[in-house]
Order: structure tokens, then sequence, then C-alpha cells
């Protein structure tokens, strides 16, 4: 469905063709969005992101973990950044930045910046929840070969979200 709601907003701008780059999620709706209209992708750019499984119970695996960052969030923002960063970034440069909350990285954001930006807006649960479902959906292990779209496929080499397969 989110494949399709990318090609209806294209259709409604009047774009024919795109760079497609997705993160994560992101790079799931990717995945179908080029399987599903190839026509219609220049080139595409998969970051941290997989190609699901045909078992769906791994998805309630980051949906609880959302859930409680949610819960955490309201409570506690500096816990649930910790939380989350173990996910997030390699251990080096977790340390560097909590030796040093108000460093700022690549001169662009610093732990505390991030830590403000998670409690601006959080996710809902709901937003969660639908996020869930539709990853529920997706599995295209079997149809990657199909994707003659030039592709550039960018991935940590600690990313434990995204296990490396050949």
């Amino acid at each position: 469905m989110l494949a399709e709601d990318v090609k209806g907003l294209m259709d409604f701008i009047g774009i024919e063709k795109v760079h497609v780059v997705g993160r994560s999620f992101g790079g799931m709706i990717a995945q179908h969005f080029v399987l599903k209209y190839p026509e219609k992708v220049e080139k595409l750019i998969l970051i941290a992101t997989n190609f699901g499984r045909i078992d769906t119970d791994w998805v309630e695996i980051p949906k609880k973990g959302l859930l409680e960052e949610i819960e955490t969030i309201k409570h506690d923002p500096l816990k649930a950044f910790k939380q989350k960063s173990r996910w997030v970034f390699h251990v080096k440069f977790r340390k560097e930045m909590e030796s040093n909350p108000n460093k700022k990285f690549f001169d662009f954001f610093s732990m505390e910046d991030l830590i403000r930006e998670s409690t601006i807006n959080p996710s809902r649960p709901q937003d969660v929840i639908n996020q869930a479902e539709a990853m529920k959906t997706h599995y295209t292990i079997e149809s990657l070969h199909e994707i003659k779209n030039e592709t550039l496929l960018i991935a940590a080499s600690h990313d434990r979200q995204t296990p490396f397969l050949l």
C-alpha cells in the first residue's frame, strides 16, 4: 500500500522519475516501490534496511521496544536516549557523546540536541502499531533479483538490526 502512496504523490505532483533513498522502514517501502514501479526509479539507495522475513513474529521486537521508548521519553528522556543509542550508535561514538553531551558532532548535533528532539512530537503508540502491521507484509528476498535499477546499499559494519547476508 505504501508504494502506491508514493506513486500517487508522484502522479499528483507530476514527477515522472525519481532517485529513491530509503533508510530502515523507508528502505522497505523503497524496495516495494522499485519492484512495483521500476520505470519510475532512476537510482535506488537503501540504508540500514532489510528484506524482512516470512515469519512475522520478528516485528513484535521493534514494536515492543518503540512502545516502551514512547513511555520512557515521557518520564526520562535521557534514559530513553541511552537505551535507543545502544541500537543506533557504535559503542565508541556513544561513549564520546556521553562524556561530552554538549559537543557538536559534524558541526551539526550534540547528544543533548538529539534528546531534546526526541521529546518534540514523538511517535504515538498508534503510529508504532501501524508501522509494525505494515512491516509484517515486508518480505522481498525472493524478488530482489528483479531490481535492475542502479542501487547503492549502505550499512554499518556493526549494525545489529541488519545482519550481513550473501
